[in-house]
């Protein structure tokens, strides 16, 4: 083509001269030589390498896209399931556990025997016949027995012992222990239940989270859609250019309040992943329904199921713990026995004698008087907790279910009402502003209502749930009995 450059002139100047210089000896080869083909060859195969690379990179990125958007959703379910077996708090507890299993096994173990061995009379030097020396006057009027000959031979004694616990001792051990175990495995529920509630409500966090950032993305393109309109028209002289300039504003607001909604959503990602031991997240979404709303049980079946709260449950175990500490406390002012065999050895005379004894400890001072008054107390003190335990768990449901009542309410009235009105009054002012009926603050004040009812309406869903999860907590199940899953609700169908 006429007034284009060619291709062998691009080589004109310094990158002609280099680009000879570099084939400089290349170019005076026969075409036949065997360097010739050589060359050739190399080249060939280097651009085999380049292009291998080429689709080397190309596959690896378009693979790690693929996994990228590939990435599954996560469903409570899948959150519930993952901070349940991977939550570092409730890992704690299963060390609690085997700990408690061992004192279990401890406390069947019988008292070990005791062995001993000793050496009597050993002669240490200072005359021949021992025992011809006279005693030792130790008062005016005792006078020691004399020491015969014989008496004064080396004894060895071997001796076996072994306490025999009495009063059923072991039994109330074991029994405190069994008792000991349930306290710890009612511990972990309850740490459990707050696992479950906790994690239910991070969840619903990012739900609402991903709702508002999604509410924030189209406040922000139908600002946009607002300033070309408003752009147009003030082109047209339709309007005042400050209509434009009230747009820009609102565009430029819209986009500050989509960041803040980016920012908050990728925290609240980050705060449910820790919940299974993880610092970053794994996953692009959550999945759940935040719409699917239930109207609450009747008031009588939830108190009839108050009396088997893990908390309830909890206390009642400490009571039957204390109980049985009691009962252990008790019987250790019982005394125990000892008995005792032995084998003795006269060395001089070489006569053997047979040992046997009983030792039993007198109670005159101790009884265990304090140890039975501080089981007595401690008793005391799980009884009092359970009942104190008891009024706030009642007055704890009352107020939830006047709150989650009031939420599911509001959730009802903003779906029903609002919403629809504020979305009929939305479109009414805009398609009026657009016949130039009203001005740009009509439109900006109708859009804004707009989108605080969204928002409402997506805070009383939050706060349905949360209160769900809450009352769940409570009682350690799912609120609905007909619900086998403890899914907060979100998976059934609107009322």
């Amino acid at each position: 083509m006429p007034g284009l450059p060619t291709a062998k002139p691009e080589r004109a100047g310094l990158g002609c001269r280099f680009w000879k210089k570099r084939n400089k000896g290349r170019e005076k080869l026969p075409a036949r030589s065997s360097i010739y083909r050589a060359e050739q060859w190399r080249n060939i195969l280097m651009r085999v390498v380049k292009i291998q690379r080429t689709c080397f990179v190309i596959g690896v990125a378009c693979a790690l896209t693929a996994w990228t958007f590939d990435a599954p959703a996560l469903t409570l379910a899948d959150a519930l399931a993952l901070a349940l077996e991977k939550n570092p708090g409730l890992a704690s507890f299963s060390w609690e556990v085997r700990a408690a299993e061992a004192r279990e096994i401890q406390s069947r173990l019988r008292p070990n025997p005791e062995l001993s061995i000793e050496v009597e009379d050993i002669a240490l030097g200072g005359g021949s016949e021992r025992g011809s020396q006279s005693p030792v006057r130790i008062f005016p009027i005792l006078q020691p027995m004399p020491i015969s000959p014989q008496s004064s031979e080396t004894q060895f004694t071997l001796s076996f012992a072994q306490p025999i616990e009495l009063g059923g001792k072991r039994v109330k051990r074991m029994a405190l222990a069994a008792r000991d175990r349930d306290a710890v495995c009612w511990d972990y529920e309850v740490a459990r239940a707050d696992v479950i509630r906790d994690v239910t409500k991070a969840f619903l966090d990012v739900l609402s989270a991903q709702e508002r950032a999604a509410l924030d993305a189209a406040l922000v393109q139908l600002a946009g859609q607002a300033l070309k309109s408003a752009t147009s028209r003030v082109e047209a002289g339709r309007v005042s250019p400050l209509d434009a300039t009230k747009a820009e504003t609102a565009l430029s607001n819209a986009h500050v309040r989509a960041a803040g909604s980016k920012s908050a959503l990728a925290a609240k990602r980050i705060r449910l992943a820790a919940f299974w031991g993880e610092t970053e997240t794994s996953f692009e979404q959550a999945d759940g329904d935040l719409e699917c709303v239930r109207p609450m049980p009747a008031w009588e079946s939830l108190e009839d199921r108050m009396r088997e709260t893990p908390d309830l449950s909890r206390w009642q175990a400490e009571i039957v713990r204390r109980e049985a500490s009691l009962e252990t406390e008790k019987k250790k002012a019982i005394s125990d026995i000892t008995l005792h065999f032995g084998y003795r050895k006269l060395e001089g005379s070489n006569e053997n004698f047979l040992l046997a004894g009983v030792s039993v400890p007198i109670p005159l001072f101790n009884r265990n008087q304090g140890g039975i008054q501080e089981a007595e107390h401690l008793a005391a003190k799980a009884r009092d907790g359970r009942r104190a335990a008891k009024i706030a768990i009642h007055s704890s449901l009352k107020a939830m279910y006047e709150e989650l009542s009031a939420a599911y309410a509001a959730v009802s009235l903003i779906k029903s009402s609002i919403l629809p009105a504020t979305t009929h009054t939305f479109d009414q002012v805009n398609e009026a502003y657009r016949q130039g009926k009203f001005g740009y603050l009509d439109v900006l004040d109708a859009q804004r209502t707009l989108f605080d009812a969204r928002r409402e309406y997506l805070d009383a869903l939050k706060d349905y749930h949360h209160g769900v999860a809450e009352m769940e907590r409570l009682f350690g199940a799912p609120l609905w009995e007909d619900d086998g899953k403890p899914t907060n609700g979100m998976n059934k169908e609107n009322p």
